[in-house]
């Protein structure tokens, strides 16, 4: 566990299972309500002034990577899966669902009650709006991405997380 200078951790937990597992929180990041699950040499990466405003639930499972960027911020009951947490397979007993990597650029906003799940990439400067679940897809940078599946709806935006 990699905690940086300035991080303020509220009521959040981070919970260890299997050996080679690294978290690292770089500074000035603010978690609030974070429950992290992390197994089989997980690596969970959050950029630096990363804020998580409510509860959110990250859980990274065999052996993959969760990387948030820097200057994120998430809203409230947000989840993060890199993985199905069981096994599914096939008619010849063979499984079909591997974990896979999540990762979030650089100054994304994450909206209320989203779900992002293995193998989807948010490309920096988007959003991703209230409701939405990300299906294992890329979505460019400077995207407006809503929905269930998840789709991009307007191109060449930012934001700032100041009220004009």
């Amino acid at each position: 566990m990699i905690l940086e200078k300035g991080c303020r951790i509220y009521d959040s937990q981070i919970q260890f299972f299997g050996k080679n597992n690294t978290v690292k929180i770089e500074h000035d990041c603010v978690l609030k309500n974070v429950d992290i699950w992390i197994s089989d040499g997980g690596i969970i990466e959050v950029g630096h002034n990363t804020h998580f405003s409510g509860k959110t639930h990250i859980a990274c499972i065999e052996g993959k990577k969760v990387h948030i960027g820097e200057r994120c911020l998430f809203s409230d009951t947000i989840t993060f899966r890199t993985g199905d947490s069981h096994s599914i397979l096939d008619s010849d007993g063979k499984r079909i669902n591997k974990a896979k990597d999540i990762a979030i650029g650089d100054h994304v906003w994450i909206g209320q009650q989203v779900i992002v799940l293995k193998g989807s990439t948010v490309g920096a400067d988007s959003i991703v709006g209230t409701g939405s679940l990300l299906t294992g897809k890329t979505y460019d940078s400077n995207s407006i991405i809503v929905g269930i599946p998840a789709k991009i709806v307007k191109q060449h935006v930012s934001w700032d997380p100041r009220t004009l």
